[in-house]
């Protein structure tokens, strides 16, 4: 991630695991506790206040750097748990002009499946049978 590992939790589903494994949840690993998941497990609303400042960071970075129409939540990330985290993240914008840039909106992905897994798996393809076409 793009935040120093010294000032944030990152908010990771590393992270989550560990978060509800102290609150008594018996989980072996982030598999099951994905195939099992529960948005209102306890440890999961401590989760996401640590994880709020550091989303709204990265969030903020992304929407003034590359300034996307929408962010989407999602890969391994549970929809009930994006459901509850997009609320919470804060898009900081100083508005300096008179008319205020507009801002990304937040989508769940429609995805069941991890994105960056299935983007790497496409670029070999993409290679080989694609290149010509750009």
């Amino acid at each position: 991630l793009i935040l120093p590992r010294n000032m944030f939790e990152l908010p990771t589903l590393e992270t989550l695991l560990a978060s509800i494994r102290e609150q008594g949840i018996a989980v072996s690993s982030i598999s099951e506790m994905l195939a099992r998941f529960d948005v209102n497990w306890p440890g999961i609303d401590a989760w996401i206040e640590r994880a709020r400042d550091p989303l709204s960071l990265i969030a903020s970075s992304i929407a003034a750097l590359l300034d996307p129409e929408a962010i989407v939540l999602g890969g391994r990330l549970p929809a009930e748990l994006s459901q509850k985290i997009i609320p919470m993240i804060e898009l900081y914008d100083d508005a300096r002009r008179e008319e205020p840039r507009p801002l990304p909106k937040f989508l769940l992905s429609e995805t069941k499946v991890d994105a960056c897994a299935i983007g790497a798996a496409m670029l070999p393809l993409e290679k080989q049978f694609f290149a010509s076409m750009v």
